[in-house]
């Protein structure tokens, strides 16, 4: 019987590895054994996700929120007792 020694390679002529009943990132989805991520690799994605505000700038926008709604409250209010004023003065 002839033994074939045939090894597939990639592209750069590494060898293909196959496990046999360990599950791989293809079937599962996750990738695992990646490399730690450096300071700077995390402080660029940091800058790269332009969208996604920090918590400190979410507490930051909900209190201007808060902030404007209750000098819009008072405003009205001014406004009705001044209003008041102008009728009683009548």
């Amino acid at each position: 019987m002839a033994h074939n020694n045939y090894q597939p390679q990639h592209s750069d002529g590494e060898p293909i590895r196959t496990y046999l009943n360990k599950p791989n990132w293809q079937s599962t989805g996750v990738i695992n054994d990646l490399p730690p991520m450096t300071e700077d690799a995390r402080y660029s994605r940091k800058l790269s996700q332009p969208g996604r505000p920090s918590v400190k700038e979410e507490i930051m926008q909900k209190q201007n929120i808060l902030e404007e709604r209750d000098r819009a409250r008072a405003a009205e209010l001014a406004l009705k007792e001044v209003l008041e004023s102008v009728r009683a003065a009548k």
